[in-house]
C-alpha cells in the first residue's frame, strides 16, 4: 500500500511550539530526523488513525484484555474470533477502500494488525514456497487461539483454502502458500 520510493514534496506547516518541542524530543530520542518523524506520522494518520474512528475501536490495556480472554471459555472465544474476525476484516478492507488482494491481506495482518492495533508483533518472510507470519505477544495462550481462529477464517475467506498453524504459549506461526502457488 505504501511506495518507500514516492517523490517527496516541500510543504511550511506553522505548528505550535509545544508540539514542535514534542517532535524534537521524540525524533532525538528515536534517533531520527524532524522530517522522517512526521513523514512516518502522516503515513499512520494516512493508512490508519483517520479511520480509527470509523472502526469504532475500544482501547484498553492488554492486562485488561488479558483478563476478559482468560475468563472466556475456550469454545466462545473460537466462535468469537470466527465470525468477528472476518467481519472485521471485511469491514476494515471496505473502510480502507482496498480490493481483497494478497498484497492487502499482508498489509491487513502486519500494519492494522500487528502495528496498530497491537494484538502481536509480527514477522513476515518467505520459506519454501510458502508466506510465513510469525506473531508475538505477551496475552497468554488463549489469545493465541483467538488470533489462530481469526487467521484462519481470513486466509479460508480471501483464497478459500486452509493455513498452516502452530499454536504456543506467547505467540503463533502462521504459514500459506505464496500467491502464485495460491
Amino acid at each position: 500500500m505504501v511506495d518507500e520510493r514516492e517523490r517527496t514534496v516541500g510543504r511550511s506547516f506553522r505548528i505550535k511550539e509545544r508540539w514542535m518541542k514534542v517532535l524534537r524530543d521524540e525524533a532525538k530520542r528515536e534517533g531520527i530526523t524532524v522530517n522522517s518523524l512526521m513523514n512516518r506520522i502522516l503515513e499512520d494518520y494516512g493508512l490508519f488513525h483517520r479511520y480509527y474512528a470509523r472502526y469504532s475501536v475500544v482501547t484498553m490495556t492488554q492486562s485488561t484484555l488479558r483478563r476478559m480472554v482468560e475468563l472466556c471459555p475456550e469454545k466462545d472465544l473460537r466462535e468469537i474470533a470466527k465470525k468477528g474476525g472476518i467481519e472485521n476484516f471485511k469491514d476494515i478492507a471496505r473502510t480502507l477502500g482496498f480490493e481483497f488482494t494478497h498484497e492487502n491481506l499482508i498489509f491487513f495482518i502486519t500494519k492494522v494488525c500487528g502495528k496498530y492495533v497491537k494484538w502481536f508483533n509480527v514477522e513476515h518472510y518467505l520459506r519454501k514456497g510458502m508466506e510465513v507470519f510469525h506473531m508475538r505477544h505477551h496475552m497468554g495462550k488463549k489469545w493465541s487461539l483467538y488470533i489462530a481462529e481469526v487467521m484462519s477464517a481470513i486466509f479460508k475467506y480471501s483464497y478459500g483454502k486452509r493455513a498452516n498453524i502452530d499454536i504456543i504459549e506467547g505467540g503463533l506461526t502462521v504459514e500459506v502458500s505464496q500467491p502464485n502457488t495460491l
